[in-house]
C-alpha cells in the first residue's frame, strides 16, 4: 500500500521541496528493485496513463436531458462572474481553434434577426435618439458633454500629430 511504501518517505499528501526531491532521487540511484516492485511501478504508471482518453461523466448531457444539470443551471442563473473569473475564462479560450462545424454553428447563431441593428425596436430607438444639427440645443449639449469628458486628458506626441493630420485631411 501507499503508506507502507518506503519510496513515500513517510510523506502522505504533503509536497516535497526541490531540494528534498533531489536528495530522494540521489538516494534511489543505483538501487536494485525486486520483481514485485518493478511490477507495482508498471501497474501504477499504467493507471496514471489510463486517464488519458477517459470519457467524462457529463459528456453528451445537457440541461434539457439531465435533471441535475438543469437544477445546477437554474441555481447559477443570475449569478455574475467576478472580473477575475471572466479573465481566467478569457485566457483559457485565447488561441483556441474552432472546427468548421463549430464555426458554422456560431455563424448561424449570430446571423439573422438576432443582430441588434436589424431589429425593428432597436432601429426605432436609434432613430428617436439620433442627434443631428437640426436640433441646435441637443447638439450643443452633446458637444459640451464630449468636451467635458475629454478635458484634462493627456495625449502623447504621436496622438497629437495624428489628430492634427486628421484635421488637415478633413479641412481639404
Amino acid at each position: 500500500s501507499y503508506k507502507n511504501n518506503p519510496d513515500t518517505w513517510g510523506r502522505t499528501g504533503s509536497k516535497a521541496t526541490k531540494e528534498t526531491k533531489k536528495k530522494m532521487s540521489r538516494s534511489l540511484l543505483g538501487k536494485k528493485r525486486t520483481e514485485e516492485q518493478k511490477r507495482n511501478i508498471s501497474i501504477g504508471t499504467k493507471k496514471a496513463f489510463d486517464k488519458i482518453g477517459f470519457e467524462p461523466w457529463n459528456k453528451g448531457l445537457t440541461k434539457e436531458t439531465n435533471e441535475m444539470l438543469k437544477t445546477v443551471s437554474e441555481k447559477n442563473m443570475g449569478n455574475e462572474c467576478s472580473e477575475e473569473t471572466k479573465d481566467k475564462l478569457r485566457q483559457i479560450n485565447i488561441g483556441k481553434k474552432h472546427s468548421d462545424v463549430t464555426k458554422r454553428k456560431l455563424s448561424e447563431m449570430f446571423s439573422g434577426n438576432k443582430n441588434p441593428s436589424k431589429r425593428r425596436d432597436v432601429r426605432k430607438t436609434l432613430r428617436e435618439n439620433h442627434i443631428s444639427r437640426t436640433d441646435p440645443d441637443r447638439w450643443k449639449e452633446m458637444v459640451k458633454k464630449i468636451g467635458d469628458s475629454q478635458r484634462g486628458r493627456e495625449f502623447t506626441e504621436e496622438h497629437r500629430e495624428a489628430i492634427a493630420e486628421g484635421k488637415m485631411k478633413s479641412s481639404k
